[in-house]
């Protein structure tokens, strides 16, 4: 697995998701692979934990994983037999996951910005 772009102005999780989905896109992870652990992504990509689970949603929201509790995140077969009008309805949807958790980070800084007095 590839590190993180550290200079890129988005979230952890969705630069973890972006990693994650170009190993799958270039097939050096195939449907049916297990990932590592949440645990090993995070010491791989150099973030917490709970940075990992959020990039798991998004994978898993746009179908490229699909996770099994105690057994762990496998790559999915993905939304390949799904019609052009899913496809686009999964991209809105993953768009629309993606700027409600970058709502919710803008909410949290400006919350920390205000509890400081600026």
């Amino acid at each position: 697995m590839d590190g993180i772009d550290l200079s890129d102005p988005r979230a952890g999780y969705l630069r973890v998701a972006d990693g994650i989905r170009r190993q799958i896109e270039a097939g050096d992870l195939s449907p049916g692979d297990q990932l590592p652990t949440q645990r090993e992504l995070a010491a791989e990509y150099g973030v917490g934990t709970e940075t990992v689970k959020r990039a798991l949603e998004q994978l898993r929201s746009a179908q490229l994983v699909v996770s099994h509790q105690g057994k762990g995140s496998f790559v999915g077969r993905g939304p390949a037999t799904a019609s052009p009008k899913s496809d686009e309805f999964g991209q809105f949807v993953s768009e629309l996951t993606e700027l409600r958790a970058e709502v919710a980070e803008l909410r949290q800084r400006l919350d920390r910005i205000e509890s400081r007095g600026f």
